[in-house]
């Protein structure tokens, strides 16, 4: 009988899942920070922790995703249509990014021995 032991070649999955879990409220900051440039011509003062506040206040505001924001950030959004887009912007390049990298990784574990770069 054999006994679990610990996951081979970087397969542990909880450092992945924390990895995604802070990577959403980061994401939501860069879609704010976009959507300000785009729609009112300049960065947005908020910080990741305004960003988080907005990711879980999102579904409630999905016609005004300003509001879910805090007040003070939420006056520098552009409406709906710039904020969207924005997050279509963003959510594109970070799928885009991650299908290249996960590429990038497949193709290397396939690479016979002999013919791997050192």
């Amino acid at each position: 009988m054999s006994r679990p032991g610990p996951a081979q070649d970087g397969q542990e999955p909880f450092p992945w899942v924390i990895l995604g879990l802070g990577a959403l409220p980061a994401t939501n900051w860069v879609i704010g920070q976009v959507a300000a440039v785009l729609g009112r011509g300049h960065l947005l003062r908020a910080s990741l922790s305004d960003a988080l506040i907005a990711l879980l206040g999102l579904p409630q505001h999905l016609s005004d995703p300003g509001r879910a924001w805090p007040a003070t950030a939420a006056a520098q959004l552009p409406g709906p249509v710039v904020y969207w887009l924005a997050t279509a912007l963003v959510l594109g390049a970070v799928a885009a990014g991650s299908a290249a990298f996960l590429a990038r990784l497949g193709r290397r574990r396939h690479e016979p021995v002999d013919r791997r770069r050192r």
